[in-house]
Protein backbone atom coordinates (compact mmCIF):
# COMPACT_ATOMS: atom_id res chain seq x y z
CA UNK A 1 0.00 0.00 0.00
CA UNK A 2 1.24 3.51 -1.19
CA UNK A 3 1.39 6.02 1.52
CA UNK A 4 0.39 9.08 0.76
CA UNK A 5 2.32 12.08 2.70
CA UNK A 6 0.91 15.03 3.97
CA UNK A 7 2.08 18.70 4.05
CA UNK A 8 1.61 21.08 6.86
CA UNK A 9 0.26 24.72 5.91
CA UNK A 10 3.76 26.15 6.35
CA UNK A 11 5.20 23.21 3.95
CA UNK A 12 2.99 24.20 1.34
CA UNK A 13 3.24 27.58 1.49
CA UNK A 14 7.08 27.08 1.19
CA UNK A 15 6.29 24.68 -1.69
CA UNK A 16 3.79 27.06 -3.19
CA UNK A 17 6.37 30.25 -2.72
CA UNK A 18 9.61 28.46 -4.55
CA UNK A 19 7.42 27.46 -7.27
CA UNK A 20 6.79 30.96 -8.15
CA UNK A 21 9.59 32.29 -7.48
CA UNK A 22 10.98 29.42 -9.66
CA UNK A 23 8.70 30.51 -12.63
CA UNK A 24 9.54 34.03 -12.59
CA UNK A 25 13.17 33.42 -12.52
CA UNK A 26 13.28 30.52 -15.48
CA UNK A 27 10.29 32.70 -17.29
CA UNK A 28 13.08 33.51 -20.01
CA UNK A 29 15.24 30.03 -19.98
CA UNK A 30 13.23 27.63 -22.48
CA UNK A 31 15.85 27.82 -25.39
CA UNK A 32 17.35 30.40 -26.75
CA UNK A 33 16.17 30.90 -30.56
CA UNK A 34 13.60 27.85 -30.52
CA UNK A 35 11.14 26.63 -27.64
CA UNK A 36 12.97 23.95 -25.73
CA UNK A 37 10.50 22.10 -22.93
CA UNK A 38 12.86 19.72 -21.29
CA UNK A 39 15.73 22.73 -20.99
CA UNK A 40 12.74 25.12 -19.35
CA UNK A 41 11.85 22.40 -17.56
CA UNK A 42 15.13 21.63 -16.25
CA UNK A 43 15.94 25.41 -15.54
CA UNK A 44 12.57 25.14 -13.63
CA UNK A 45 12.95 22.09 -11.39
CA UNK A 46 16.63 23.88 -10.62
CA UNK A 47 15.25 27.45 -9.82
CA UNK A 48 12.43 25.49 -7.52
CA UNK A 49 15.31 23.71 -6.04
CA UNK A 50 17.39 27.09 -5.25
CA UNK A 51 14.18 28.57 -4.05
CA UNK A 52 13.13 26.10 -1.27
CA UNK A 53 16.78 25.71 -0.04
CA UNK A 54 17.19 29.53 0.20
CA UNK A 55 14.10 30.12 2.02
CA UNK A 56 13.97 27.35 4.32
CA UNK A 57 17.48 28.47 5.33
CA UNK A 58 16.78 32.04 5.77
CA UNK A 59 13.20 30.76 8.24
CA UNK A 60 15.33 28.06 10.20
CA UNK A 61 17.52 31.44 11.45
CA UNK A 62 14.21 33.71 12.38
CA UNK A 63 12.05 30.29 13.86
CA UNK A 64 15.58 29.80 16.06
CA UNK A 65 15.74 32.96 17.29
CA UNK A 66 11.88 33.10 17.96
CA UNK A 67 11.93 29.93 19.79
CA UNK A 68 14.96 31.43 22.46
CA UNK A 69 12.53 34.16 22.73
CA UNK A 70 9.33 31.99 23.55
CA UNK A 71 7.25 32.88 20.29
CA UNK A 72 6.39 30.00 17.41
CA UNK A 73 6.68 31.62 13.94
CA UNK A 74 5.73 29.96 10.23
CA UNK A 75 6.14 31.07 6.83
CA UNK A 76 2.80 32.23 5.01
CA UNK A 77 2.18 33.64 1.54
CA UNK A 78 1.24 37.67 1.50
CA UNK A 79 -2.47 37.56 1.55
CA UNK A 80 -5.01 40.46 1.18
CA UNK A 81 -7.90 39.00 4.25
CA UNK A 82 -8.96 42.02 6.06
CA UNK A 83 -9.57 45.68 4.97
CA UNK A 84 -10.98 48.27 7.25
CA UNK A 85 -13.51 50.64 6.04
CA UNK A 86 -15.53 53.53 7.34
CA UNK A 87 -19.33 53.06 7.49
CA UNK A 88 -21.34 56.14 8.72
CA UNK A 89 -18.25 57.01 10.53
CA UNK A 90 -17.88 53.55 12.26
CA UNK A 91 -14.43 51.78 11.42
CA UNK A 92 -15.48 48.19 10.82
CA UNK A 93 -14.22 45.24 9.38
CA UNK A 94 -14.74 43.71 6.18
CA UNK A 95 -13.27 40.04 5.74
CA UNK A 96 -12.92 39.27 1.88
CA UNK A 97 -11.43 35.75 0.30
CA UNK A 98 -7.63 35.31 0.81
CA UNK A 99 -6.21 36.59 -2.37
CA UNK A 100 -2.64 35.93 -2.61
CA UNK A 101 -1.17 39.38 -3.35
CA UNK A 102 2.46 38.54 -3.47
CA UNK A 103 1.56 36.06 -6.47
CA UNK A 104 -0.54 37.94 -7.85
CA UNK A 105 2.13 40.82 -8.53
CA UNK A 106 4.88 38.40 -9.12
CA UNK A 107 2.62 36.47 -12.09
CA UNK A 108 1.97 40.24 -13.55
CA UNK A 109 5.18 41.34 -13.42
CA UNK A 110 6.50 38.70 -14.75
CA UNK A 111 4.19 38.05 -17.74
CA UNK A 112 4.46 42.04 -18.38
CA UNK A 113 8.17 41.70 -19.21
CA UNK A 114 10.30 42.78 -16.20
CA UNK A 115 12.25 39.62 -16.31
CA UNK A 116 13.64 40.91 -19.42
CA UNK A 117 15.63 43.76 -17.84
CA UNK A 118 16.66 41.99 -15.27
CA UNK A 119 14.36 42.59 -12.29
CA UNK A 120 11.76 40.39 -10.60
CA UNK A 121 9.03 40.76 -8.22
CA UNK A 122 9.82 38.50 -5.63
CA UNK A 123 7.66 39.33 -2.52
CA UNK A 124 5.52 36.29 -1.86
CA UNK A 125 5.71 35.59 2.03
CA UNK A 126 6.88 36.18 5.26
CA UNK A 127 6.56 35.05 9.02
CA UNK A 128 3.69 35.12 11.27
CA UNK A 129 2.86 34.39 14.90
CA UNK A 130 1.08 31.08 15.07
CA UNK A 131 1.71 31.18 19.28
CA UNK A 132 3.73 32.37 22.18
CA UNK A 133 4.87 30.04 25.03
CA UNK A 134 4.06 32.24 28.11
CA UNK A 135 6.30 29.50 30.51
CA UNK A 136 9.00 30.30 28.51
CA UNK A 137 8.53 34.59 28.92
CA UNK A 138 8.24 34.36 32.88
CA UNK A 139 12.10 35.83 33.32
CA UNK A 140 11.31 38.21 30.29
CA UNK A 141 9.84 42.01 30.59
CA UNK A 142 7.46 41.62 28.18
CA UNK A 143 4.77 38.65 28.41
CA UNK A 144 4.11 38.60 25.47
CA UNK A 145 5.78 39.89 22.26
CA UNK A 146 7.42 43.55 21.79
CA UNK A 147 7.79 45.26 18.68
CA UNK A 148 11.54 45.09 19.49
CA UNK A 149 11.35 40.80 19.09
CA UNK A 150 9.70 41.22 16.31
CA UNK A 151 11.87 43.53 14.80
CA UNK A 152 15.08 41.19 15.10
CA UNK A 153 12.96 37.78 14.11
CA UNK A 154 12.54 39.78 10.53
CA UNK A 155 16.24 40.84 10.38
CA UNK A 156 17.39 37.36 10.57
CA UNK A 157 15.00 36.30 7.24
CA UNK A 158 17.02 39.25 4.80
CA UNK A 159 20.21 39.29 6.10
CA UNK A 160 20.40 35.19 6.08
CA UNK A 161 19.46 35.53 2.59
CA UNK A 162 21.81 38.27 1.81
CA UNK A 163 24.36 35.65 3.49
CA UNK A 164 23.86 32.84 1.28
CA UNK A 165 24.17 35.04 -1.74
CA UNK A 166 27.57 36.70 -0.45
CA UNK A 167 28.19 33.01 -0.06
CA UNK A 168 27.10 32.23 -3.45
CA UNK A 169 29.17 34.85 -5.53
CA UNK A 170 32.38 33.63 -4.00
CA UNK A 171 31.90 30.69 -4.73
CA UNK A 172 30.77 31.14 -8.82
CA UNK A 173 34.19 29.78 -10.20
CA UNK A 174 33.83 26.94 -8.68
CA UNK A 175 30.24 25.95 -10.21
CA UNK A 176 27.64 27.65 -12.17
CA UNK A 177 24.68 26.85 -9.72
CA UNK A 178 25.93 29.23 -7.26
CA UNK A 179 25.50 32.22 -9.69
CA UNK A 180 21.89 31.09 -9.72
CA UNK A 181 21.16 30.72 -5.74
CA UNK A 182 23.37 33.83 -5.69
CA UNK A 183 20.60 35.47 -8.08
CA UNK A 184 17.78 33.67 -6.20
CA UNK A 185 19.20 34.89 -3.00
CA UNK A 186 19.88 38.47 -3.58
CA UNK A 187 16.22 39.48 -5.07
CA UNK A 188 14.14 37.59 -2.04
CA UNK A 189 16.78 40.00 0.31
CA UNK A 190 15.63 43.00 -1.66
CA UNK A 191 11.89 42.53 -1.68
CA UNK A 192 11.56 40.78 2.02
CA UNK A 193 13.15 44.40 2.95
CA UNK A 194 10.15 46.28 1.64
CA UNK A 195 7.77 47.34 4.06
CA UNK A 196 4.87 45.82 2.68
CA UNK A 197 2.06 43.88 4.83
CA UNK A 198 3.44 40.31 6.27
CA UNK A 199 7.14 41.07 4.36
CA UNK A 200 9.79 41.45 7.04
CA UNK A 201 10.87 44.94 6.19
CA UNK A 202 7.25 45.71 7.58
CA UNK A 203 7.98 44.09 10.70
CA UNK A 204 11.27 45.80 10.97
CA UNK A 205 10.40 49.28 9.50
CA UNK A 206 7.06 49.95 12.14
CA UNK A 207 9.44 49.22 15.30
CA UNK A 208 12.76 51.52 14.95
CA UNK A 209 12.65 53.72 11.59
CA UNK A 210 16.64 54.39 11.97
CA UNK A 211 17.64 50.55 12.47
CA UNK A 212 15.49 50.47 9.53
CA UNK A 213 16.90 52.26 7.41
CA UNK A 214 20.47 50.96 7.97
CA UNK A 215 19.52 47.76 7.22
CA UNK A 216 17.47 48.27 3.94
CA UNK A 217 20.28 50.68 2.90
CA UNK A 218 23.04 47.88 3.57
CA UNK A 219 21.08 44.81 2.56
CA UNK A 220 19.28 46.25 -0.88
CA UNK A 221 22.62 47.56 -1.50
CA UNK A 222 24.79 44.74 -0.82
CA UNK A 223 22.32 42.51 -3.01
CA UNK A 224 21.78 45.00 -5.51
CA UNK A 225 25.39 45.61 -6.54
CA UNK A 226 26.58 41.80 -6.05
CA UNK A 227 23.41 41.32 -8.78
CA UNK A 228 25.24 43.99 -11.06
CA UNK A 229 28.98 43.12 -10.08
CA UNK A 230 28.72 39.12 -9.63
CA UNK A 231 31.32 40.30 -6.89
CA UNK A 232 30.78 40.51 -3.10
CA UNK A 233 33.60 42.34 -1.07
CA UNK A 234 33.11 45.63 -3.14
CA UNK A 235 29.62 45.57 -2.53
CA UNK A 236 29.97 44.73 0.97
CA UNK A 237 32.46 47.63 1.26
CA UNK A 238 30.33 50.45 -0.20
CA UNK A 239 27.23 49.24 1.13
CA UNK A 240 28.17 49.53 4.71
CA UNK A 241 30.12 52.88 4.24
CA UNK A 242 26.52 54.41 2.68
CA UNK A 243 24.27 52.70 5.17
CA UNK A 244 26.35 54.54 8.36
CA UNK A 245 26.35 57.54 5.81
CA UNK A 246 22.97 57.21 5.14
CA UNK A 247 21.91 56.49 8.85
CA UNK A 248 23.71 58.95 10.24
CA UNK A 249 21.93 61.84 7.92
CA UNK A 250 18.75 60.56 8.00
CA UNK A 251 19.18 60.47 12.14
CA UNK A 252 20.20 64.36 11.93
CA UNK A 253 17.19 65.25 9.75
CA UNK A 254 14.92 63.44 12.31
CA UNK A 255 16.07 64.19 15.66
CA UNK A 256 18.79 67.39 14.96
Amino acid sequence: MIEIIKFNTETKYLIIASFFIAFAISFNEWGNETFNFFLGLFNLLKAFIISLFVLSISLYFQKKFAEEHGINIQYSLWFIQDVRKKEFGILTRTRFPSIPIGIILLLLSTFYGLYKSGIFFLAVGGFSILSINKNARLQRRFKTTSEREISQIALRGPFSLLVIAIISTLLIKVHPVFLETAKISAWLAIFNMLPFPNLDGSKMFFYERLQYVFWLVLIVLTASLILLTKTAIIPIIIAIIAALFITVYYGIKRFG
